[in-house]
């Protein structure tokens, strides 16, 4: 502690301040006979040298009753300022996407069973319930100068659909049956299509603008479509099964060869046999025999079984399981990165804008000359000519647009291909064919164990995981 003020009284008394005026502390030494100070003398004393906040005067009390000399003891405090709390929502139904996370097992395994049913709320439930913003508390110091303190920041009124939101802004009520779900800062309650037994001929095939939510099971040959998110609870045989959303098999999937999963956002399941699954997101399992997969972002099969035993499985950024073939030696194709022909697709988009950007440019020309013409003399013809023109432009450049996004999106998974890997927690058996972008290795002789392939100079290498 820097002292930035002392003083004495009488000889008898000492002042300390804290460099940040907050404390005042007071040192006494022994006064002579007949000349002990009052309380109220130190407290003048105080207030001469401009301590006039948060003074303790029963520290002060306590010192002369019972001595306390050559120590310094707090007698005044001033106070901390305190920033006022940021608004916030207190969800009060379960708004995760996807809701409960299974648990995961000690050996790895992710246990389906343990993922708990859906919560489906009903109309003119509370959802939500906003706490406002604080304003916070001013600080002081002991010399009674203040200190402001920084008010909280209201937090906007989510946007959303399926609710309402009261006038004083502070409560969110469901205004239909459905999952409460937020995503992307965007609450929403969306309908929810529920299945109490099996999706068989007798229920017939499911198309629904929402989430659904199937209890039982799905027959083979059976088709299941959501706009949102797909949640079944039973076993699912050789069906097709669409999603914008995620979808979850807390079974899994037999799919006889003709059984497929389309999902925008991510996949998982148990198992899955003979399945040919595509998702814009992940896939995730504890097992995979003989499936077609394809994952916009990774693919893992872990856990103390997990493996993946034949078939085709390919994901942009990372494929990661326990075990890749069988002791069989059995065809398992794993590829991670980009396709080749992508790099000469970025190439050919390029020339394509280059193009584009030439035509807009001559559009754009010819309609101001128009434009300057039709300055001095209307024609009609002319003005046709620029409606045409304009037309055109518009197409053209919505054209461009599209085309550029599009360059954009394949430039950025070159970009995450460059980072690709293959993960092999315990071991990946002969046979075993790998693809990290444009280049290829099979697997031969003794299964590799604990290890990261990667891509290193366009060759295919392995480092341990150990």
């Amino acid at each position: 502690m820097k002292d930035i003020v002392e003083d004495y009284l009488n000889e008898n008394a000492k002042l300390t301040i804290s460099t940040d005026r907050m404390t005042a502390y007071l040192s006494l030494s022994p006064w002579a006979e007949g000349s002990a100070p009052e309380k109220q003398d130190l407290i003048s004393f105080l207030n001469e040298n401009e301590i006039t906040t948060g003074i303790r005067a029963g520290s002060i009390e306590k010192m002369l009753k019972e001595k306390i000399f050559h120590k310094n003891v707090l007698i005044a405090r001033g106070r901390e300022k305190q920033d006022g709390d940021d608004g916030w929502l207190e969800y009060m139904v379960d708004v995760s996407e996807r809701g409960a996370k299974p648990k995961i097992l000690e050996d790895g395994t992710v246990d389906y069973r343990s993922i708990g049913e859906l919560e489906v709320v009903e109309a003119g439930t509370v959802i939500a319930i906003y706490h406002p913003a604080t304003s916070g508390v001013d600080g002081i110091t002991v010399y009674g100068e203040e200190s402001k303190a920084r008010p909280g920041r209201q937090l906007p009124k989510m946007a959303g659909d399926g609710f309402t939101i009261s006038e004083d802004g502070t409560t969110y009520v469901s205004t239909i049956r459905g999952r409460v779900c937020l995503k992307n800062k965007k609450l929403s309650v969306s309908k929810v299509y529920e299945v109490l037994g099996d999706v068989d001929y007798l229920t017939g095939n499911i198309d629904f603008n929402g989430d659904i939510i199937i209890y039982g099971a799905v027959a083979a040959g059976m088709r299941v479509r959501a706009l949102g998110s797909l949640n079944i609870n039973g076993h699912v045989e050789a069906a097709e099964l669409i999603a914008g959303g995620d979808i979850v098999l807390k079974a899994g999937m037999q799919g006889a060869g003709t059984g497929s999963i389309y999902s925008g956002g991510n996949v998982e399941g148990r198992f899955f046999e003979q399945a040919k699954i595509s998702a814009l997101g992940s896939v995730v399992a504890n097992s995979m025999l003989n499936c077609t997969v394809d994952a916009g972002d990774s693919i893992r099969v872990n856990g103390r079984f997990g493996a993946i035993i034949g078939g085709t499985v390919h994901a942009l950024n990372m494929i990661s399981a326990t075990m890749y073939g069988n002791m069989s030696n059995v065809k398992t194709d794993v590829s991670v990165g980009v396709d080749p022909s992508i790099t000469t697709e970025l190439s050919k988009m390029h020339s394509e804008l280059r193009v584009m950007e030439k035509d807009c440019k001559k559009l754009t020309d010819a309609i101001e000359k128009i434009d300057l013409f039709l300055q001095t003399q209307v024609s009609k013809e002319l003005l046709n000519k620029k409606l045409s023109l304009s037309r055109i432009l518009k197409d053209k450049r919505a054209e461009f647009m599209k085309l550029k996004q599009k360059r954009e999106e394949w430039m950025e998974k070159v970009e995450i291909s460059a980072h690709s890997r293959i993960v092999v927690d315990k071991m990946m058996h002969e046979g075993t064919i790998l693809h990290i972008n444009s280049a290829s290795k099979t697997i031969r002789g003794e299964s590799t164990y604990n290890v990261t392939w990667r891509l290193v100079d366009n060759e295919i290498c392995m480092t341990s995981n150990l």
